[in-house]
C-alpha cells in the first residue's frame, strides 16, 4: 500500500471490491449475501486500525534505516519537516523518482538555505515509500576516493545518489576529479540513475568551475532549484 492510499474511504472502497471478488472466485460466481456485507462492513474499522498499527511501525523502522544513512543533523530537521518540500522539488520526486525515470536534481544557493535538509527530505520520502535509503557522500569525500581501489565504485553504482556540497572539495590541477565527476554523471545518465546534489555554486558558474560537457549533461537532465533567503545556521 503506498502512502497516498492512507485514506479511509479510498480503502474502504477498495477492500469491498476485493472481497467481493474473492467470494465470487471462492463461490464460483455467486454474490455477496447481506450478512457477508454486514460481517465486512462492521469490521472495517477495526481492520483500520490495524492496518494504521503496522504502517506506523513500519515508518519508525524505516526512519531509523534512514538516520542511520544521512546526516544526523539534517536527517532530524527532515524527519521534523517532511511536509515542508518545496513544489520544485516534490516534483521532481513525482516524475522522476516515483515513475523510475531517474533524473538529476540539482539543489542550488547560498551557505544555511536549507539545501541539505532539503535533499534529505527527498531521500525520507524515499525511504518511507521504498524502505530503501539514498547512498549519501559530501562532495569532498567523493573528491578523495581513488579509481585504484576501488573505493568510487559504490558511488557510481548507487541507483540513488546524494552528493552534497558540490564545491567545498579540492580540484587537482591535473584534471583527475573533474574526469572523476563526468564519469559519474555520465554512468547515473546512461543508468537512468537518481542523483540529487547540492552546492554553493552559481548556475552561471558552473560550467567555468566543472567543464562544460558537466554542465551541458546537467542541463539536459537536470532540475535546478534556487534555495533563497538568510542564512538559517545559528538560529534558535
Amino acid at each position: 500500500m503506498s502512502r497516498k492510499d492512507l485514506d479511509y474511504d479510498a480503502w474502504c472502497v477498495k477492500q469491498r471490491a476485493e472481497h467481493a471478488e474473492h467470494y465470487e472466485d471462492h463461490w464460483l460466481g455467486l454474490e455477496l449475501t447481506d450478512e457477508d456485507r454486514a460481517n465486512l462492513e462492521a469490521d472495517l474499522p477495526r481492520r483500520w486500525q490495524e492496518v494504521l498499527k503496522e504502517r506506523a511501525e513500519r515508518d519508525d523502522r524505516y526512519r531509523r534505516k534512514f538516520l542511520s544513512a544521512m546526516p544526523r543533523r539534517a536527517a532530524e530537521v527532515a524527519i521534523a519537516t517532511i511536509g515542508d518540500i518545496s513544489p520544485e522539488a516534490d516534483a521532481f520526486y513525482e516524475q522522476n523518482v516515483v515513475t523510475g525515470k531517474g533524473g538529476m536534481l540539482v539543489l542550488n544557493g547560498p551557505t544555511g538555505t536549507g539545501k541539505t535538509t532539503e535533499a534529505c527530505r527527498l531521500g525520507l520520502r524515499y525511504t518511507l515509500d521504498t524502505g530503501w535509503t539514498f547512498t549519501f557522500v559530501r562532495a569532498a569525500e567523493l573528491a578523495a576516493c581513488s579509481r585504484y581501489n576501488g573505493s568510487r565504485e559504490k558511488y557510481l553504482e548507487a541507483t540513488h545518489l546524494l552528493i552534497d556540497d558540490l564545491g567545498s572539495e579540492y580540484s587537482d590541477k591535473s584534471g583527475s576529479w573533474l574526469a572523476d565527476l563526468d564519469e559519474l554523471i555520465d554512468r547515473q545518465y546512461a543508468n537512468r540513475g537518481t542523483v540529487i546534489i547540492t552546492t554553493n555554486v552559481p548556475r552561471t558558474a558552473f560550467a567555468r568551475r566543472y567543464d562544460e560537457r558537466i554542465a551541458d549533461r546537467l542541463r539536459e537532465c537536470g532540475t535546478w532549484v534556487t534555495m533563497a533567503g538568510e542564512s538559517k545556521r545559528g538560529r534558535k
